[in-house]
């Protein structure tokens, strides 16, 4: 008879006692690797985040091309506008002259 089973005689909760320390020991590791896969789906999950992020921040920076260029153009299409105001304005100053008729050429 092993020295675990004389024990195991003497007092019964010992074998209930190792069987919990082995338990235990299983499920430590069973949570340590539950922490590692847990960890590595974060990272994952960080990545494509991070993926994400770094997509809108280009997106970002290419709508602010864009409306620094549409800024532009509304300047500029403002400055046409005020132009060719100043234009017609000019035109509406000159006085009409009187009608020609052209029987008066003819001899």
């Amino acid at each position: 008879m092993s020295v675990l089973q004389k024990s195991q005689l003497e007092d019964p909760n010992i074998h209930f006692l190792t069987l919990k320390a082995s338990m235990n020991r299983n499920s430590g590791t069973n949570i340590d690797r539950s922490k590692g896969q847990q960890a590595a789906l974060l990272m994952q999950e960080n990545k494509k985040w991070l993926a994400k992020c770094s997509e809108y921040e280009k997106e970002e920076k290419e709508l602010l091309v864009k409306v620094t260029q549409l800024r532009s153009q509304i300047e500029e299409f403002g400055n046409e506008y005020t132009r060719l105001l100043a234009e017609l304005q000019a035109m509406e100053a000159v006085k009409p002259e009187k009608s020609i008729s052209f029987n008066s050429f003819i001899c």
